[in-house]
């Protein structure tokens, strides 16, 4: 007991390696000691309030981004952790611990309502998958679906394409194709009935 992380000092352990942590506000919270230790709690929740006051952005949508890339890198407990911080994807710290520095990074880039933020498509070439003004980029729903990892590379007649864009010359929903093909159908089976000139500016050669 008396570990310090960020403004919470643990004051009690628990079973199942939770503990009782004090902030530095005064309030008392039980917390998960490997969110503690990782990083991913900090405070009770008063360390949040002053960035969403300091910046004046409380409501702006990029906060919630930047609060998910935390979560997902850095807090075990959070659902898609073992696809990030599981897998050694990390925040730089100028992000990490400024969200005003993300925010201005993605407005000055483009950002704009229903972009995404994206970190695999600069980390095919140059190394390890890290969110960061040199490995991020501002790129469309559609675009961030092809470059996720685990986005399926499917070849039919003689030509790859990745499961999103096999979706978008189909003219089907993604998740129509994968449900298709999680049950075992076999690629023509999937494809069957499905008309290619839903978009007529792409054609299978």
């Amino acid at each position: 007991m008396g570990e310090k992380y960020g403004r919470l000092t643990i004051i009690k352990e628990l079973p199942n390696r939770k503990v009782i942590a004090v902030c530095e506000c005064g309030k008392e919270k039980e917390y998960f000691l490997l969110s503690l230790r990782s990083g991913a709690s900090k405070s009770c929740g008063c360390l949040r309030s002053e960035v969403r006051t300091k910046h004046g952005f409380s409501g702006h949508p990029l906060y919630s981004v930047w609060e998910g890339m935390v979560q997902r890198c850095y807090n075990p407990n959070h659902k898609a952790y073992k696809h990030y911080g599981g897998k050694g994807v990390t925040i730089c710290d100028e992000w990490r611990n400024d969200f005003g520095a993300f925010l201005k990074w993605a407005l000055d880039n483009g950002w704009r309502k229903g972009l995404k933020i994206d970190k695999d498509i600069k980390a095919k070439t140059n190394g390890p998958a890290i969110y960061g003004p040199e490995y991020c980029s501002i790129v469309t729903q559609s675009k961030n679906l092809r470059n996720r990892e685990g986005n399926r590379v499917l070849e039919y007649n003689g030509k790859k394409m990745c499961m999103q864009d096999w979706a978008e010359l189909l003219g089907i929903k993604k998740r129509t194709l994968k449900a298709r093909l999680d049950r075992g159908w076999a690629i023509e089976r999937a494809f069957k009935n499905e008309n290619f000139r839903h978009n007529p500016k792409r054609q299978v050669a």
